[in-house]
């Protein structure tokens, strides 16, 4: 969905420092069709920021791998196949 807010929480990160943030959510309706699809758009910086997404769908059979880790540099659509 775009513009989606996935969170308000803001963490500061100073010049130089490196800082890891966990994030869980919960999308309601995000399985249409037998696929779930998100998009992730990177904000322009100087040095991308390594990205571990991790699918974990109670009750959902899902198809491909759970977690994925990506460099990101650019915009990822990451596509599973989900049934009940």
């Amino acid at each position: 969905e775009s513009g989606l807010e996935l969170t308000q929480y803001l963490q500061v990160v100073g010049a130089g420092q490196a800082k890891e943030r966990t994030i869980v959510t919960v999308i309601h309706g995000a399985v249409r069709n037998g696929r779930l699809e998100l998009r992730y758009v990177p904000q322009p910086r100087l040095d991308p920021v390594a990205l571990t997404v991790t699918l974990d769908a109670p009750g959902w059979r899902v198809r491909g791998p759970r977690t994925q880790r990506l460099t990101w540099d650019r915009t990822f659509q990451l596509v599973w196949s989900a049934t009940r």
